[in-house]
């Protein structure tokens, strides 16, 4: 067995990746009329399924992905959710279409879900108890940040937002 891994490293690696799934979230929320003209389509019918697909597979699986990995190891199954959301992340940049999007976005909250449920897990794992409220506010504080980047986009001429969610795949 190997050493034990250096706890701030661990936080980052870990806020990496709840950073990445939660931007995801306020991102596409806030690109959703650029996505909706570049695939032809309206902001009302199909189109929804691009942010509901993520967020009802990420709810649906939270539970479940954390009883898993109490099982068989939550290491592995974060790198799984990385893989996986990345994975998602490069389809989604690619969509040839809506509904091949729509799959995509399936894919990346199955990651995503991954990525959320684990990292509190994995951080408690990695600090003491007596560091353990310090560390669950920084890890919310990576949510507040995550979340208020993609929503900065709103801020953004809307060329140069959709130029900036395109390039990034989400």
């Amino acid at each position: 067995m190997g050493a034990q891994p250096n706890k701030w490293e661990v936080f980052a690696i870990v806020a990496v990746g709840i950073f990445m799934a939660k931007l995801d979230t306020s991102s596409v929320n806030v690109s959703l009329p650029a996505i909706a003209r570049a695939f032809g389509t309206t902001l009302s019918g199909p189109i929804e399924w691009v942010v509901i697909a993520y967020l009802m597979v990420v709810a649906s699986l939270l539970l479940t992905v954390g009883w898993l990995s109490d099982r068989f190891g939550r290491r592995r199954f974060w790198a799984a959710g990385l893989a996986l959301f990345t994975l998602g992340s490069i389809l989604c940049g690619a969509a040839p279409s809506l509904s091949f999007l729509i799959v995509a976005r399936r894919l990346q909250g199955v990651g995503g879900a991954f990525l959320l449920a684990l990292g509190p897990a994995i951080l408690s794992d990695a600090f003491p108890l007596h560091e353990r409220g310090r560390v669950s506010g920084l890890n919310a504080v990576t949510v507040a940040l995550s979340t208020s980047s993609g929503l900065c986009c709103l801020l953004l001429p809307p060329a140069f937002a959709s130029a900036v969610i395109v390039s990034v795949g989400l």
